[in-house]
């Protein structure tokens, strides 16, 4: 029997963060694989909703268990330690490695847990950009949490060579650290043999014209405002492009004001929350993701898989993978709308180049992002290959 991953997170599904979201696929790669896989993962007693949650459950057909986490702060930090040391103990026979998402209390509990058990850890650091540069940025203040996951983890994951390089600064041995990007299901997100006019038209979206497409939430840190900005910019010149935001957010309300007021009327159409964003890569020309902060972004690396090029700033794993004038296009950090506009435009004035480009994002993301390259790094990672 392969030896059994227990994967232990703060949040995990029925939320969906870019970490939860990441956990979630390689899980069920991973059990797909043959190995078994279990889930560990907090659910807040303080939440009307997360209170409701079982303390386990099966889900894609992977066990896990919830970590009952009271009040907040100190006394939170103190339930998830306690509890989750408890779980992790409690099920040692179901796992041979631990993989701890996101620094610093995922890590430090896996951390101890494994050299208790004497069990192989790692952890992946996520997060980054301008501004906020990771969820590592707190392991600056605690030389203790630096010293233990030194001691006990066999390796740290960045996600992106930003954070790569943040650890290493931070004093983590070079040896410990390795650059492992997101994984993505490249057989999952995969260009359509529908038309584009076909998927348009199904959808209820313009047919004609360039179609911009962005996925994710809409936050501030998004920095939608100035996209928004850039597509007025570019009305004269293009009339029939348009602009997709798929996704639910407190920025919503702000963003569709803000359309208003620019003229934008019909050409920027708010979608909402949908259980599948494949249809609307599919029906787009191109991906834009204005992030002030990023990781490394799940929406682009799905975007990417489905033959989008994209134009994203360069914050986070986005510089790692797109190559400007190849695959996308890279923005400053905190672009202005001048700046984004000059972007777009060569690639609605050339809808080849646009196709090219994404042909080529797409090969990007299979050749480094693909389940069969990360999930295999992973198990040789771990050890257990």
């Amino acid at each position: 029997m392969k030896p059994g991953i227990c994967h232990l997170l703060l949040e995990y599904y029925p939320r969906t963060g870019g970490a939860e979201v990441q956990a979630r696929r390689l899980a069920r790669y991973q059990r797909e694989q043959g190995y078994p896989v279990c889930i560990i993962a907090r659910r807040l007693m303080d939440d009307q909703e997360e209170r409701r949650w079982p303390s386990y459950e099966l889900l894609d057909g992977i066990p896990v268990y919830r970590i009952p986490v009271w009040g907040r702060d100190r006394l939170a930090a103190v339930s998830y330690f306690l509890g989750g040391l408890w779980l992790l103990l409690r099920h040692a026979g179901e796992y041979q490695v631990i993989h701890a998402h996101m620094l610093a209390a995922p890590a430090v509990v896996g951390g101890i847990a494994g050299w208790l058990l004497g069990k192989q850890v790692v952890a992946k650091a996520s997060g980054g950009g301008f501004r906020v540069r990771s969820n590592i940025s707190e392991l600056q203040s605690s030389p203790t949490q630096r010293w233990l996951l030194r001691h006990t983890l066999c390796h740290l994951l960045a996600i992106n060579r930003e954070i790569a390089t943040d650890l290493e600064r931070m004093g983590f041995p070079a040896q410990q650290i390795v650059y492992l990007p997101n994984g993505i299901d490249v057989h999952e997100f995969r260009p359509s043999e529908e038309p584009k006019s076909q998927v348009r038209q199904r959808l209820g979206l313009p047919v004609g014209g360039s179609l911009l497409v962005f996925t994710g939430r809409l936050r501030q840190v998004k920095n939608l405002n100035p996209l928004l900005d850039a597509l007025a910019l570019l009305s004269a010149d293009f009339p029939a492009a348009h602009l997709v935001l798929v996704g639910e957010g407190s920025e919503r309300g702000r963003l569709e004001q803000h359309a208003a007021e620019l003229g934008l009327g019909e050409r920027v159409r708010f979608i909402g929350g949908v259980d599948d964003v494949r249809p609307y890569l599919h029906a787009a020309d191109l991906f834009v993701l204005p992030s002030l902060k990023e990781g490394l972004s799940n929406s682009m690396l799905e975007a990417m898989a489905c033959g989008l090029p994209v134009v994203a700033t360069a914050v986070g794993g986005a510089s790692d993978l797109i190559r400007p004038g190849e695959n996308g296009v890279l923005l400053t950090p905190a672009p202005s709308p001048d700046e984004i506009a000059a972007a777009l435009r060569p690639l609605l004035n050339d809808p080849a180049l646009c196709r090219e480009m994404g042909r080529r994002a797409r090969q990007t993301v299979v050749e480094t992002c693909s389940f069969e390259v990360v999930g295999e790094r992973l198990l040789a990672l771990y050890g257990i290959l």
